[in-house]
């Protein structure tokens, strides 16, 4: 690679830097949100500026082009997030408060990631510098989290104090018709913000608790699998869904409860929108293995590609971003990233307003324990169709991120055609078509050039070419930005 092809990718960042900047000194609304974003996005630009100067050998050249690409990617989707979400008033601040929290989460995740990218390119005192910025960043998240909080009681206490301020109701039908129907449309609204402050409540425990089975009523059987019976119930009068392991599956030994407990726990830690929030165990009576979960009422995504034949292309595109989001969430941990090892469609679940959530955690490890336990075959984790093809070339490769995105480029083509892959072939014909004739399913005819590209990237049969899930992320959002997906 020569270094001008580097240096373009230098320029294309730092202009749309710029281009972020002057956006941000506009924002009438989440302006610390979006000064905080812009502020460590230029210490970014300074650091990458100096890239200019550095002397880098051909690998490190292709290794940070590729970095400079992402984060331009970044950039474009961190100048839509300020520029819809920095006029927003009052009202879509609140309604949108999880919405609002998530991208500029994101967005701060995704410019972090960058500066750790870089940072093996960048001189010794940038890199300090570069890592002072971003070393506060969830502090600062969780006080804005706080601030959310606090407008939605903010506005309770007015439509409160509004509806207190109307007549008795019989003065009112006397008045008029119109005053009668705005009160009505009033205490609506305070419904509307009731409904929005519920699900922004915490949930019922900071950390994983044990569950009594008395806790957990109303249960309705809804799935079965091989591994498992899935629920429907409440817990505490909150609605969930309760994952029970087949005995056979579970073999509850003392090391067994032991792995259980220690994986659930981890799950605990990926707060996100896309990512299905487990509440709690249930090890009552003794035996048993359940994990407690948020309900998502539309069930899995295989469900809903199956069953809803005329989604919108705009909402298939949101729920293929929001796939992507969640197993960026679980790829972005702080110290010791987690791979998911069983990428499917049936690992995301739906909820009734189509949110996308990642979940099937029953198989989630990190990087050194995988490494450490290696006895099982990727074959008995998933199905063939979704497995990368250096796995079933080598049953001992090592598992890794670039694995998961190949099985996420598959999920991808199943919500652009709502088709199953390799449908109605044998296990040998998906072998055949995968690790030998390299055979990628197709796309739809007219499908935009952008997302065709990408499935192709998130499949490609060179793991360094697969892009990263926070790379997956921002151009979805950028397409998502500008126009619906094919239909299929």
């Amino acid at each position: 690679m020569t270094p001008a092809v580097l240096m373009d990718a230098v320029s294309v960042v730092l202009e749309l830097g710029h281009v972020l900047y002057g956006l941000s000194q506009g924002v009438k609304v989440n302006q610390e949100r979006s000064r905080r974003l812009t502020d460590r996005v230029q210490v970014l630009l300074t650091a990458v500026s100096g890239l200019k100067d550095l002397d880098l050998d051909d690998k490190a050249q292709s290794s940070t082009r590729r970095t400079l690409l992402e984060l331009a990617d970044t950039l474009r989707a961190a100048q839509a997030c300020v520029s819809t979400y920095g006029s927003r008033n009052l009202f879509k601040r609140v309604f949108q408060a999880a919405e609002i929290q998530e991208e500029f989460e994101q967005m701060n995740g995704r410019v972090g990631d960058a500066a750790e990218a870089l940072s093996l390119s960048l001189q010794v005192e940038t890199v300090s510098r570069v890592c002072e910025t971003f070393k506060g960043r969830r502090e600062e998240d969780a006080r804005d989290r706080f601030k959310d909080d606090g407008h939605l009681d903010l506005l309770l206490a007015r439509f409160e104090a509004a509806m207190q301020s109307f007549p008795d109701k019989d003065v009112v039908t006397a008045m008029t018709p119109d005053l009668e129907e705005m009160m009505a449309e009033v205490k609506d609204i305070k419904r509307l913000i009731e409904s929005r402050r519920q699900r922004a409540l915490p949930l019922p425990s900071a950390r994983l608790i044990e569950i009594k089975s008395c806790d957990l009523t109303n249960r309705k059987l809804f799935r079965e699998t091989d591994v498992a019976r899935f629920y429907n119930g409440d817990y505490h009068k909150f609605p969930v869904t309760i994952k029970r392991f087949r005995r056979e599956v579970a073999r509850p030994t003392t090391n067994t409860r032991k792995i259980f407990l220690t994986e659930a726990t981890t799950m605990t830690n990926f707060e996100s929108l896309n990512v299905v929030r487990v509440f709690g165990v249930c090890l009552d009576p003794p035996g048993e293995m359940q994990i407690v979960m948020e309900r998502c009422a539309l069930g899995s995504l295989r469900h809903v590609l199956d069953w809803n034949l005329h989604l919108g292309d705009d909402l298939k595109l949101r729920m293929a971003r929001d796939a992507a989001r969640g197993l960026y969430r679980l790829h972005q941990c702080d110290e010791d990233f987690r791979l998911h090892r069983c990428i499917k469609s049936s690992s995301f679940l739906v909820d009734e307003a189509y949110t996308v959530k990642l979940g099937g955690f029953s198989l989630v490890r990190t990087k050194d324990s995988l490494v450490r336990n290696k006895t099982i075959s990727h074959k008995q984790l998933q199905p063939l169709a979704y497995i990368s093809p250096e796995q079933q070339l080598n049953q001992d490769w090592w598992y890794d991120r670039s694995c998961d995105i190949y099985s996420l480029g598959v999920v991808l083509w199943e919500i652009v055609t709502q088709k199953r892959p390799f449908q109605g072939m044998s296990v040998e014909e998906i072998s055949q078509k995968i690790s030998r004739d390299r055979w990628v399913e197709p796309l739809p005819p007219g499908c935009p050039s952008d997302y065709a590209m990408l499935l192709s990237e998130c499949r490609s049969f060179d793991p360094l070419e697969r892009p990263t899930a926070g790379g997956v992320v921002d151009r979805l959002q950028n397409m998502l930005n500008q126009r619906p997906l094919c239909s299929g």
